[in-house]
C-alpha cells in the first residue's frame, strides 16, 4: 500500500511541473474520471452494541461524472468501492456508495493545473459475508479536493485528498458511523 501511495505523490510531483494554457480546462463540458486509492483507518462507532472497532487501511476504487452548469462550477455523480477490513475481526466487508457531487472549479495561474474541492452526499452499502447480519444502509458526507494537471492532453492526471464520513447508518441491530477517515488517491480524468 506505501507503494501505492508513493507512486501516485511522484505522478503528482511529475505532472504539477508540466505546462499548458488555460483554455484547455475551460474548454470542457464535463470531466470523466477515475481514482484508486488508500483509505486510511480509523474508528468505527456501532452504537447499540457499545464498542468502537479500528478499520483498518484499505483500498478504495472512486469513479465520478463532473458536468459544468458554468465554467467555475460542476454537478456530477459518483461511485466508490472499498474493501473493509477490522482489527481482530477476521471478516471483511465491502462498501459501496453512490450519490451527487458539487465542485467548484480553480485554474491556476498560467492554467497548468486546477484545483476541484468537492462535497458530496450518497447512500452506502456495507455488507458483510459474517452469517446472519445484515447489511448496513447509510449516509455518506464526503469531501475531497482534486488537483488536475493539464498536460496537452485529452486525458489528464489528477491527485485527490479527502475524506469519507458516515453521520448516520445502520442495520436492525446497531447504528454504524464513523467520523471522517481520510484517503488519498490518483488517477485520470477523460
Amino acid at each position: 500500500m506505501n507503494r501505492i501511495i508513493l507512486i501516485g505523490l511522484l505522478l503528482i510531483s511529475f505532472c504539477g511541473t508540466l505546462y499548458s494554457q488555460k483554455t484547455f480546462f475551460t474548454k470542457k463540458n464535463a470531466d470523466y474520471g477515475i481514482a484508486i486509492g488508500a483509505w486510511l483507518g480509523g474508528e468505527v462507532s456501532l452504537a447499540d452494541l457499545g464498542m468502537d472497532i479500528d478499520k483498518e487501511v484499505g483500498f478504495l476504487l472512486q469513479s465520478f461524472i463532473d458536468f459544468y452548469l458554468i465554467e467555475k462550477l460542476a454537478f456530477g455523480v459518483y461511485a466508490n468501492y472499498s474493501s473493509l477490513s477490522f482489527d481482530d475481526v477476521d471478516n471483511t466487508a465491502s462498501m459501496y456508495e453512490f450519490g451527487i457531487a458539487i465542485k467548484p472549479r480553480f485554474i491556476l495561474g498560467t492554467g497548468s493545473t486546477a484545483i476541484k474541492p468537492g462535497l458530496q452526499l450518497g447512500y452506502r452499502v456495507e455488507s458483510t459475508d459474517i452469517s446472519g447480519v445484515d447489511d448496513v444502509s447509510a449516509f455518506g458526507l464526503n469531501l475531497s479536493v482534486e488537483f488536475q494537471f493539464n498536460v496537452k492532453s485529452n486525458i489528464m492526471p489528477f491527485g485527490v485528498i479527502g475524506f469519507l464520513s458516515q453521520p448516520a447508518g445502520g442495520n436492525d441491530d446497531t447504528d454504524v458511523t464513523f467520523a471522517p477517515i481520510f484517503y488519498l488517491g490518483g488517477g485520470v480524468v477523460f
